[in-house]
């Protein structure tokens, strides 16, 4: 699998909640850098238990929550994706729609860390690129 590939696949696991199946895709210290306030507690998110702890508080703030990648950009051992979040709380029914971009890192076919942004030109900067 390519890594755009690999990121499809977290992609889905992700909007169907399926956690063993993102965790498989993952390497076993993976790094996740959430940036949804609201989605979780904050700060990061280590290995397969903070990858348990990240959809255990996600599903316990979110009632639907799904990431789109309209654009996917490989780029020097990681994948730059450019989409947005859709999102409805839970108990509040507030809808929620954002841009969101992540940088997936990766080692092997694995992905190492991901770091989330709430803003395409962040993103955007951190791998170097104006737009």
């Amino acid at each position: 699998m390519s890594a755009i590939q690999i990121v499809e696949a977290g992609l889905q696991a992700f909007n169907e909640r399926d956690v063993e199946r993102f965790a498989e895709l993952t390497t076993e210290d993976f790094v996740w850098l959430p940036a949804l306030p609201g989605a979780v507690e904050g700060g990061s998110y280590r290995g397969r238990s903070g990858i348990n702890r990240y959809f255990a508080e996600s599903q316990s703030t979110w009632e639907l929550l799904t990431l789109t990648g309209d654009e996917l950009r490989e780029l020097n051992g990681s994948v730059l994706m450019l989409g947005r979040a859709l999102g409805r709380g839970l108990g509040s029914g507030v809808e929620v729609q954002t841009p969101l971009a992540f940088i997936a890192e990766f080692r092997g076919e694995r992905m190492a860390k991901v770091s989330t942004y709430l803003n395409h030109a962040d993103a955007l900067k951190a791998v170097g690129l104006d737009s």
